[in-house]
């Protein structure tokens, strides 16, 4: 042990320093991520407890809504948690893609034994080939009006990062390809991809993949502006792809429509392979910071922009009031959840219509009569209009109706509005 005292110009020689703790108190990796508390970070940054700053705290993401990617940890699962498809929606916000063959998608629970698991992730999205393919992708398709401060297109646009958890059973050393894909629209579409190419680690195996993707190509337009048509997307590919002509070169933008990289492995050959995927994040800057975890009712209202579902509950499930137009017909309005994306391109399926009624005057008195069609009439950001048909004319024009179902087969209408 050594006391210095006092002021002295001389040089203090130490031949032994011991600093007492344990291994964990500080931990610097060999690519340079710094753990505190923490004994093999996985971020550049992170700390285990309380963090006091006397000073400015400085940070290239702002605190809040730094995901650009709605349902990254694949909490919300409107239309079910199971579906057998080749293509299409299931856990909100995330589409599957395929060139051929069929698969089953599903959002499925963590042990404790899954690593994410123990980060708090509860779920993940699960795709599961059936028959063989030659692709298939997870993905998400973000919104012209999300990514207008990013700039790309024009010559100050900034990077951005990209970090998920996966898992699969492909052999190991499969190239599993992460695709960034642009729309820009000038007169027509204006395709640009930049893949990045991830090596699965081992069977069964969770891994943690980080990422950053430079701007897009400078070519004049900015990326997102409405006045590019309003169809610009930033879109996100999970998985290899052999379609759309051809794939491009990992780690570099390429003018294609591609969504795949020339280097990977198609995984989807073989019938019973899987690809897990939890914890998406797509954020400004060059640095993965951590999974942003948004309230519940946040997240599942920015899922409803794009996809909402009125009923489904077991009983007394009031969906609007409307008029009658004549004796077996009427127009109900309903009032959404919250503005939708763009009304007059969404699309209305109804499960179990006979199961919903109109209640009013009925054949002169008070009750209730059965639907046999609903379909939509017209839609504005906060209402959509559903023309109805009664099974039997017994309703009295321009008099008032109330829809609703007190069934328990659990009838609801979905209201879709997808990129």
């Amino acid at each position: 042990m050594v006391f210095l005292s006092g002021v002295s110009t001389a040089i203090v020689a130490i031949n032994e320093w011991t600093l007492n703790g344990t291994e964990e108190s500080l931990c610097i990796t060999n690519d340079a991520k710094v753990g505190v508390g923490i004994a093999n970070p996985q971020r550049s940054l992170e700390i285990a407890g309380d963090l006091v700053a006397g000073g400015t705290v400085s940070a290239g993401n702002p605190l809040m809504y730094r995901n650009r990617i709605i349902n990254g940890d694949m909490r919300i699962a409107q239309r079910g948690t199971s579906a057998a498809t080749s293509t299409g929606y299931l856990i909100d916000r995330w589409t599957i893609e395929q060139i051929s063959g069929s698969g089953i998608q599903s959002q499925t629970l963590l042990a404790f034994s899954d690593t994410p698991y123990n980060l708090g992730f509860k779920y993940a999205t699960n795709v599961f080939v059936t028959s063989s393919s030659t692709g298939l992708m997870l993905a998400q398709k973000i919104e012209n009006v999300n990514i207008t401060d990013f700039n790309w297109g024009t010559s100050q646009g900034v990077p951005v990062t990209v970090s998920l958890w996966y898992k699969t059973n492909a052999t190991p050393g499969s190239i599993i390809p992460i695709s960034i894909r642009t729309a820009l629209y000038i007169g027509s579409v204006y395709w640009q991809v930049y893949p990045y190419n991830t090596v699965a680690i081992g069977q069964n195996t969770w891994q943690y993949v980080s990422f950053t993707v430079p701007p897009s190509p400078n070519v004049g337009y900015t990326l997102g502006l409405a006045n590019n048509g309003g169809q610009d997307q930033l879109q996100l590919y999970i998985g290899p792809a052999n379609g759309y002509s051809t794939t491009a070169v990992a780690g570099t933008w390429t003018q294609t429509s591609a969504m795949g990289s020339t280097a990977q492995t198609n995984i989807w050959n073989t019938p019973g392979n899987y690809l897990l995927v939890t914890g998406v994040q797509l954020e400004k800057g060059t640095v993965a910071t951590p999974f942003e975890v948004r309230p519940y009712a946040t997240e599942l209202q920015l899922c409803q922009r794009y996809f909402q579902q009125l009923g489904g509950q077991m009983f007394n499930n009031y969906f609007g009031t409307g008029l009658a137009y004549n004796t077996s017909s009427a127009y109900i309005l309903c009032p959404l959840n919250v503005q939708m994306r763009a009304p007059a391109s969404s699309t209305v399926a109804v499960i179990n219509v006979a199961s919903i009624s109109l209640l009013g005057n009925v054949s002169g008195s008070y009750g209730t009569t059965t639907l046999s069609a609903i379909a939509k009439d017209q839609q504005n950001i906060n209402n959509i209009e559903l023309g109805v048909t009664s099974s039997s004319a017994n309703l009295i024009p321009a008099f008032p109706y109330m829809m609703y179902t007190s069934s328990a087969n659990t009838p609801f209408i979905q209201i879709n509005n997808e990129l």
